[in-house]
């Protein structure tokens, strides 16, 4: 995890400089660390691989740049996938993949593909990390592109984009190469530190990246975005510190967990509607016959639209 320091200079850079060209190059980190990978930017890319599970199947490598092991992978047909992306310091077996896959699994007799680049996110690299989304993004979506060509049986409407922190900034990635034509694509807490496309010279999760985009904020203004992403924004126990939490990383994580807890639960999370979160804080949004509560996680209903406070 990024230590409280780093976070900060971090952080005063987002705020203070501007960023075009090669300004990622000359920050501080980038390339300085021994364990700082500099990746080719092709694809495939041996730091950026993709893992099948299923009811029946544990980590089945899909290895994209053989078509005959995309053929012959043990897919689930006529079945959801849920494609997982993890954030910095991150792996297949790291969150969102540790809390979310067993979950799943356990709802629905579907697949869960967990995309690992975890070369790519080893601290202290937190600035070449962020170089490195876009690549993530792009290699994921050649991936899909070709998954999607060569086993018919498999349908882009049953495709779900989960990306936590770092990795929900690579779903916006996937998102947009793809023409905005995934279904869902779900950013729990994206990552904050240096994603601005007014002082940096990189893309946000937006809620043009896919046909419905529900974002989860639950550490704001720190390792969260704070501003609304999506097509529904909720903010967990008002976003920021979460109950029973010490610290930023126990917040973020949180994310994670809530969303994981919604996919099997008899008591969903509900939300209430609100046009900004200020309004919220002023406490003019209440539950009423026009606003009624709404469940936030996995059976969000992804017909409605606007920012919402989710209590735990």
């Amino acid at each position: 995890m990024m230590s409280p320091t780093l976070y900060t200079a971090i952080w005063i850079l987002c705020c203070l400089v501007p960023s075009r060209g090669g300004f990622f190059s000359n920050l501080p980190g980038f390339k300085k660390f021994k364990n700082c990978v500099n990746p080719s930017r092709e694809c495939p890319n041996p730091n950026i691989t993709f893992h099948l599970y299923t009811r029946i199947t544990d980590d089945y490598v899909l290895n994209y740049s053989s078509t005959e092991s995309l053929k012959q992978a043990p897919f689930i047909t006529n079945a959801s996938i849920k494609l997982l992306i993890h954030g910095y310091t991150g792996h297949k077996n790291y969150s969102p993949n540790t809390e979310l896959r067993p979950e799943y699994l356990k709802y629905q007799d579907l697949n869960v593909i967990s995309v690992d680049y975890k070369e790519l996110v080893q601290p202290p690299c937190y600035v070449q990390a962020v170089y490195n989304v876009p690549l993530v993004g792009k290699c994921t979506n050649k991936f899909l592109q070709k998954l999607f060509r060569v086993r018919e049986d498999l349908k882009l409407f049953h495709l779900h984009v989960i990306g936590f922190s770092l990795g929900a900034q690579v779903a916006g990635h996937v998102g947009r190469l793809m023409n905005s034509s995934i279904e869902r694509v779900t950013g729990l807490d994206p990552a904050s530190p240096m994603f601005s496309e007014f002082w940096f010279n990189n893309e946000v999760l937006d809620k043009s990246d896919a046909k419905f985009v529900d974002v989860l904020h639950t550490n704001i203004g720190l390792k969260g975005k704070i501003s609304p992403l999506g097509h529904l924004d909720f903010y967990a126990n008002n976003g920021c510190k979460q109950p029973g939490c010490t610290d930023t990383s126990c917040s973020h994580v949180r994310a994670v967990e809530y969303f994981a807890e919604s996919i099997n639960t008899k008591k969903p999370f509900m939300a209430v509607k609100c046009l900004s979160y200020v309004l919220y804080k002023l406490g003019w949004c209440k539950p009423s016959d026009t606003s009624p509560l709404i469940v936030f996680g996995e059976h969000v209903d992804k017909t409605r639209t606007s920012i919402e406070n989710q209590r735990r």
